[in-house]
């Protein structure tokens, strides 16, 4: 009991130790003369990876070899273990790859953004074992005692390089406990993974497969307690963006060549005697373009998750740069003459010259906004998506005109005519445009609080240019 005891507390203490090589806890049960030869120890080291990371219980079996043939010096394939080692490599590599299998199928099936299944897929398909090895050979008698299977199982979870082989203990009523132990440090490690940064998820995905005989489903032997998730939920929730609020806001900048016309028509009529009358007409068109902006952008959160339609983002922009690009006017300037009757002779008296004068008052001045609704409809990956909304445009120009009448008398002996300004009318010309465009828009996250964004109105040929500050 006492040897037992101090195993257990060593299982216990060296869960969160550093991590070293794994060869190197071994160094007690690996020959002395591969221990002296560096070149040939490093070259068994990367075999012992290679068999631990298929199935700790081949560590058994690889060490078994190694004190056959190096220390022993026995040659022959069948007597040394290494024919027995290749035939346990090849079911446990079968039974793996079948497990990856199903994980993959799992993750197609049961996670609804397409690329993000590719993405677990890959890290899932990553586990694989490459098939090359010697697999055709036929099941080989085990002569490997299980006891020192579950020793070096034992030793390999617990990390502790102390531990020595001994037949009055059995070591397989002390794996639970410390494989219980991983896991309690896993849960602790990643309980939280919505707060973990985007590297720090990449390299958990790259270590993950450390714990695939433990997860729900898994390919371990029984003497594995399961954990409570199955190896692609977890990885699918890495990558899964947990959101911190229910909103988020920030700022916009974008640039977008968007241009207007205006065409307001002009028709005058004015009688001046019972014979004459004034009439005149034309067009005034302008041409205006605007195209950079600045905004607020609000994100309101949907459901818990990235994924298809997991937020409405709500944008208000106004337009900065409002340019003039021609402002034409086809109204002509006009004159009449006419003479006034006198009423006590029938007779022409005066002479009366009329004259009309257009004249601008006011550049043509626009004024923007930009309302926008946008939910995201597909995510290539975590940080390159697609999104789809609607935009409203409000656009309002204005400019004013002046009309001035301007007479001269022509009275009878008078050489110079005396002059009389009538009138002078001023017209304003308002323009107010309410648009409506369909857009959908590609999206790229190079870090967590930048988005770029170009977006593809229905109604404007060209690609306007977003980027957002996250607060």
């Amino acid at each position: 009991m006492k040897i037992i005891a101090v195993i257990i507390i060593s299982v216990l203490t060296n869960q969160f130790l550093p991590a070293q090589s794994k060869f190197d806890i071994f160094k007690l049960d690996i020959p002395y003369n591969i221990l002296n030869n560096k070149n040939q120890y490093d070259q068994m080291g990367v075999s012992f990876d290679y068999y631990s990371d298929i199935d700790p219980s081949l560590i058994a079996y690889y060490l078994n070899y190694l004190n056959r043939r190096y220390l022993n010096s026995i040659t022959n394939p069948d007597s040394n273990g290494y024919n027995l080692l290749q035939s346990k490599t090849r079911q446990l590599i079968i039974r793996r790859n079948d497990w990856v299998q199903q994980e993959l199928n799992d993750a197609w099936e049961n996670i609804p953004t397409v690329i993000l299944a590719f993405k677990v897929r890959s890290f899932l398909d990553y586990s694989a074992v490459d098939e090359t090895q010697p697999l055709a050979l036929e099941n080989k008698k085990d002569f490997i005692g299980k006891n020192y299977i579950d020793f070096c199982i034992l030793k390999y979870f617990s990390s502790d390089p102390s531990l020595k082989y001994s037949e009055d203990i059995v070591y397989g009523v002390l794996i639970p406990e410390a494989v219980k132990k991983i896991q309690d440090n896993f849960y602790l490690k990643f309980k939280d993974i919505s707060n973990l940064s985007r590297s720090e998820r990449f390299a958990i995905a790259d270590s993950v497969h450390s714990y695939f005989l433990f997860f729900d489903k898994g390919y371990g032997n029984d003497l594995y307690p399961k954990m409570n998730i199955r190896a692609y939920e977890f990885l699918n929730s890495l990558f899964e963006e947990e959101f911190n609020q229910s909103f988020s806001v920030g700022f916009v900048y974008g640039q977008s060549e968007f241009a207007q016309t205006t065409t307001h028509s002009f028709n005058f009529t004015e009688q001046l005697s019972d014979l004459v009358s004034v009439n005149f007409s034309g067009d005034f068109e302008n041409k205006f373009m605007y195209s950079k902006y600045i905004g607020l952008l609000l994100k309101l959160k949907i459901r818990e998750k990235i994924r298809p339609y997991s937020y409405v983002s709500i944008g208000f922009s106004k337009y900065l740069d409002n340019k003039v690009l021609s402002a034409t006017s086809s109204v002509p300037e006009s004159a009449a003459q006419y003479y006034v009757i006198r009423p006590d002779t029938g007779i022409y008296g005066y002479r009366i010259d009329s004259y009309y004068e257009f004249r601008k008052l006011s550049d043509p001045s626009i004024t923007t906004y930009s309302f926008q609704l946008n939910i995201p409809v597909f995510y290539a990956f975590r940080k390159l998506f697609l999104e789809a909304g609607l935009d409203y445009t409000y656009f309002n120009s204005k400019f004013k005109y002046s009309l001035s009448r301007k007479d001269e008398f022509f009275i009878p002996n008078v050489l110079d005519p005396s002059y009389l300004v009538n009138y002078t009318h001023t017209y304003e010309y308002e323009t107010t445009r309410h648009i409506f465009y369909p857009t959908i828009s590609i999206n790229y996250e190079p870090w967590d609080y930048i988005t770029i964004r170009s977006k593809f109105r229905t109604k404007i040929d060209k690609l306007n240019f977003e980027i957002f500050l996250h607060l």
